[in-house]
C-alpha cells in the first residue's frame, strides 16, 4: 500500500468482512494480500465522519503519511487507502 500514491488507477478490491455480517465492514485488498480495514464506526465516531480506515500493523510500518482515520462515507475512506 505504501506505493499506491505512485499508482493512481490502484483497485481497491474490499471484501465484506466474514466475521462482522450485521456491520458494513469491509477487510482492504492489495494484490490479493490484506492491507486494512474500512467499516461504520457510528456512534463511536465524530458525527460528520462515521467511516474508518485504517492500514494493518506491517503496512503502516512503511507508510509515510496517516495510518488511519474517520472520514464522512466508504467512498472517502477508500480515498485515503489509496492515497495512503
Amino acid at each position: 500500500m505504501a506505493q499506491a500514491s505512485n499508482r493512481p488507477n490502484l483497485m481497491l478490491p474490499l471484501r465484506g468482512n466474514l466475521e462482522d455480517e450485521e456491520h458494513q465492514s469491509y477487510v482492504v485488498l492489495s494484490d490479493g494480500r490484506y492491507v486494512g480495514r474500512i467499516f461504520y464506526a457510528g456512534a463511536g465516531a465524530p458525527k460528520d465522519r462515521p467511516w474508518f480506515w485504517g492500514l494493518e500493523y506491517h503496512e503502516w510500518l512503511k507508510c509515510k503519511g496517516p495510518q488511519c482515520g474517520n472520514v464522512e462515507d466508504r467512498e472517502a475512506a477508500m480515498a485515503a487507502f489509496k492515497a495512503t
